[in-house]
């Protein structure tokens, strides 16, 4: 049941179609708004070819852009110098991913359902159409989403031991139960453990911060055009529903 609740939150276009639901007694706002659609609709439609070709267009140069930004990664960008080993696996990690989105995209680029959708969310109106582009563009870029996931609770895990092995070269620990920062007592053999591994992480950071920033910066981009688009079909929303 959560795990619907946070789908429809998340969603633009079940908020558009909640809210239409609920106010079905408003009639002159669904017929304008569905006007409106039509109207966008009729000239999406005359348009569809060219539209459609220059759209997938911006899609897979995306992709190369993407593929050519991770091989600048791999080749000590802007001068930094990355753990090499680190580096190599992450790059393949996320080439192989890409690889994967290619499929997906070509799945979506040679299905008719699409063009049914926009059809289909075109008539129920124009706030509605515009929610189901910030839906669709999300579930389109579904892996840069992935990759900032992964990025960050890599990041956050290795600066969480990174400053626990930290506390363990001051002996020092932290104490979960009682939230608290406690001393503790280390042999020689534990400090040489918890100072190598910090070494080692410290090594590693640069490049997981490195990717963390990478697609951290790009999720951010995407997460701000679905906003922009959500927002737009709340204020068309608010427009409409005023006449």
């Amino acid at each position: 049941m959560s795990a619907i609740r946070q789908f429809l939150a998340w969603s633009a276009l079940c908020a558009e179609l909640t809210f239409k639901f609920e106010n079905l007694r408003r009639l002159p706002y669904l017929v304008v708004d569905s006007l409106f659609g039509l109207i966008i609709l009729t000239f999406v439609t005359s348009q569809w070819l060219n539209i459609s070709t220059k759209f997938w267009a911006a899609i897979h140069l995306y992709i190369e852009q993407l593929e050519t930004l991770i091989t600048w990664l791999t080749n000590n960008p802007a001068g930094l110098k990355l753990n090499d080993a680190l580096n190599t696996f992450l790059a393949n990690f996320f080439f192989y991913h890409i690889h994967l989105w290619k499929t997906y995209v070509t799945v979506f680029e040679h299905s008719l359902t699409n063009w049914l959708l926009i059809v289909a969310f075109g008539a129920l109106g124009f706030s509605v159409l515009v929610a189901f582009l910030s839906d669709f563009l999300r579930v389109l870029t579904v892996h840069i989403f992935c990759f900032h996931i992964y990025t960050h609770r890599l990041a956050k895990v290795s600066c969480t031991a990174f400053m626990g092995l930290g506390r363990a070269f001051r002996s020092k620990k932290w104490n979960p139960l009682r939230r608290r920062v406690d001393s503790v007592r280390l042999d020689v053999r534990q400090l040489f453990i918890a100072t190598l591994a910090m070494i080692i992480l410290l090594f590693l950071l640069p490049t997981i911060i490195v990717y963390f920033v990478v697609f951290g910066t790009l999720w951010l981009f995407v997460d701000s055009v679905c906003r922009l688009l959500r927002h737009l079909a709340r204020t068309i929303r608010q427009t409409l529903i005023k006449l």
